[in-house]
This record gives C-alpha cells, sequence and structure tokens, in this order.
C-alpha cells in the first residue's frame, strides 16, 4: 500500500547557512556550513580578514556515529489508512546547516563549524580617531 502524506500549511520565516527545506521524499541530503563571526566593540571591517585555516575548529575532523545495523531499534506501525494528515507547520527559522523534511529522508549529512571572536577596542568615542573611522 502506498503511504502519503498531506500538509495543509507550511509557514517558514527564515533559511538560511547552508540549510534546506524538502518537501517530499528523498534519498541523501547532505549540507556544511562554516563561518567566522568578529564582533568589535567598533564596528570596523577589514576586508579579507580571517581564514578558516587560522582555526582548529575548522581543520578537526566531524565526529560521526557509525550505526550497526542489529543497534538500531525496529518499529512497526500499524496504520489502515494511506494517508498521514498534518494540519500546519509553523517554524521561526532553519539555520546553520540543518534541514526540515516533509516526507522519508533515508540518509541525512549535515555538520556546521562556527568560530566567534569578540574583540574589545581601547579607542574612545570621541578621539580623533573614532571620528576617523565615524564611530560615534
Amino acid at each position: 500500500m502506498n503511504k502519503s502524506l498531506k500538509v495543509d500549511q507550511v509557514y517558514i520565516l527564515d533559511v538560511s547557512d547552508s540549510s534546506s527545506v524538502i518537501y517530499g521524499d528523498t534519498g541523501n541530503a547532505c549540507s556544511r556550513s562554516r563561518t567566522i563571526a568578529i564582533e568589535r566593540s567598533i564596528p570596523i571591517f577589514r576586508h579579507a580578514e580571517g581564514r578558516f585555516s587560522d582555526f582548529s575548529v575548522f581543520t578537526r575532523p566531524v565526529p560521526t556515529q557509525i550505526l550497526q545495523s542489529h543497534s538500531i531499534p525496529a518499529f512497526h506501525s500499524h496504520n489502515e489508512l494511506s494517508v498521514t494528515h498534518i494540519g500546519s507547520i509553523h517554524i521561526n527559522e532553519i539555520t546553520a546547516s540543518s534541514s526540515i523534511q516533509i516526507g522519508e529522508l533515508h540518509r541525512g549529512s549535515m555538520s556546521s563549524r562556527m568560530k566567534y571572536v569578540k574583540q574589545e577596542s581601547d579607542i574612545e568615542l570621541g578621539s580623533s580617531l573614532a571620528k576617523s573611522l565615524k564611530v560615534y
């Protein structure tokens, strides 16, 4: 018997950073995200700063867990209906290499790496340097 899924409404506010929304059955899904976030007390952007190779978090291997077929618990369901019905799905944000799957996913592999750097500044507000950098 063929099974089908009926969804009346899907509301998603934001999808970003190597994330996906998949409707229907999928064999494989794979997404990767790498981010360097630099927060400064004075907002200065320096072109081409921060290389992924500068931070070990981006070069270490992604931990994986191989499941043996005998360790996966068996799941059996008896459903006389051929249609599963969902009224609505509301999602605020899908981000950082994540996925929402409506349907069957056979295999998924997602990973997200982020390096967050916070930099304080010794530049005093009101100084000539702050004014030249347009910091108010």
